[in-house]
Parts: C-alpha cells; structure tokens; sequence
C-alpha cells in the first residue's frame, strides 16, 4: 500500500494494534523523559490528514516528528485548533497506519508549527 492509499476515514484503532505499529516502525532512539507518560520516538515520516474546519473538509500532509504510546507529534505549515479530530494516514518507512485522534496541542516553531495528536482507542472488550 503507498502513502497516498492509506485510508483517512480511519475509525479509532486498537491500542495493541497502535503498539505493534510502533515496535515495527520505530526504533527505539530512547529519549527518556520523566515528565512524560509516555517515552517519545524521534521518527522520520509523513502524516497524511484529513479534517473538517468551518465546513471545509481540507487534507494535508505534515512531517512525523515523534510517536509515542500516547498518539504521535507532526511539523505543520498552518496553525491548527485544539481539539479538531483528525483522521490520518502514518507512514513511518514504509510501515502504514490508519488512525484518528484530536489535537492536544499546537505551537509555533521554527518554520511552522508542532502539532500533538492523541490517538483515539478502541475501547477494549
């Protein structure tokens, strides 16, 4: 599957799914931090997007920054509201995701702007 059939109308996943996606995807690059949940991956990969603002559905791609446990950080060129649900294409060398999230957190960097998703989870049986 290339990056452009990665489905965007991606219901909530799995957490086991999410996880093996991550030991499959990502190595461990290990930047502990203790402040945080979740341990952060520096990864290098695209995040295909897809939302609705004002009425306007729009689709993007962003650059992966991060992925952790928790959902995953992206470099966008426009600034985007907190809590605006997403659904994404994760593409991380090749390996390929759907999933869907809200936006946790949004701030201006260097060049644009670092966006935090939070996946949304299956809930379990």
């Amino acid at each position: 599957m290339s990056p452009a059939e990665c489905n965007l109308k991606a219901e909530p996943i799995s957490f086991e799914c999410w996880r093996r996606f991550l030991e499959q995807a990502v190595i461990s690059k290990s930047m502990q931090d203790v402040r945080r949940k979740h341990k952060r991956y520096d990864v290098e990969g695209e995040l295909k997007v897809r939302f609705v603002q004002c009425r306007k559905e729009y689709t993007r791609t962003w650059s992966l920054l991060q992925l952790s446990y928790g959902g995953v950080t992206a470099k966008a060129n426009n600034e985007v509201p907190i809590d605006l649900t997403v659904e994404m294409g994760i593409n991380v060398g090749g390996h390929l995701l759907g999933a869907r999230g809200s936006v946790s957190h949004c701030t201006e960097t260097l060049g644009g702007y670092k966006v935090g998703i939070q996946l949304e989870f299956q809930e379990d049986a």
